[in-house]
């Protein structure tokens, strides 16, 4: 098993705040996110998302400062001063809201999104439909129902896949928990946080 390279907080601020700057004149929004905007002690990587606006000049302008650039439909991976990060490009506000409060959070976070959501009669979606229609859903959704696959893995659905109640990220967090949750305060591996 590889061992993952820890940063410190400020060993990964400034490369972020760089890659952040570069891609500034590409986009129409750059949000540093992950560890970093928890402000985490250690950090593994850099988690950017950015709505561009010219990925090809992003993906130009990147390649003459970093070490490596590997771009993919959704996203840039990158080595930057020797830490690693991904880019995620998103195509909307919408998308951009969503993909900042699910990259923000850590893992038990996002599933605690997910879960509370569903206990409260909504569906917290950031990503395309894996369905027929492959319509992308980002934001909270009313609840539509649920069911079980052949696997009697279950499976939820809203009723209307176009139009979220919110996609902002502070309404989603109101809406599920009456409060703001600042960005340090969404590390919750190992910690119940469902209230």
């Amino acid at each position: 098993m590889t061992e993952v390279q820890l940063f410190s907080y400020d060993q990964a601020w400034g490369p972020a705040q760089e890659i952040s700057d570069i891609i500034k004149p590409y986009s129409e929004r750059v949000e540093i996110c992950g560890s970093i905007r928890r402000k985490r002690s250690e950090i593994k990587d850099i988690d950017i998302i950015c709505q561009d606006i010219d990925r090809f000049g992003m993906i130009t302008a990147l390649s003459q400062v970093v070490q490596s650039v590997h771009p993919t439909p959704q996203k840039i991976i990158f080595r930057h001063h020797g830490v690693p990060g991904e880019i995620y490009c998103v195509k909307s506000e919408q998308q951009f809201e969503v993909m900042k409060l699910e990259r923000t959070g850590d893992y038990a976070f996002t599933q605690a999104i997910a879960r509370n959501a569903i206990e409260r009669g909504y569906l917290f979606r950031f990503a395309i439909d894996k369905g027929y229609y492959k319509i992308p859903m980002y934001g909270l959704y009313k609840l539509g129902g649920s069911y079980y696959d052949k696997d009697r893995k279950r499976h939820y659905y809203a009723n209307d896949m176009i139009h979220p109640i919110t996609y902002k990220e502070r309404d989603i967090l109101w809406l599920l928990y009456g409060k703001w949750i600042p960005p340090e305060e969404r590390s919750w591996a190992g910690e119940d946080q469902n209230s």
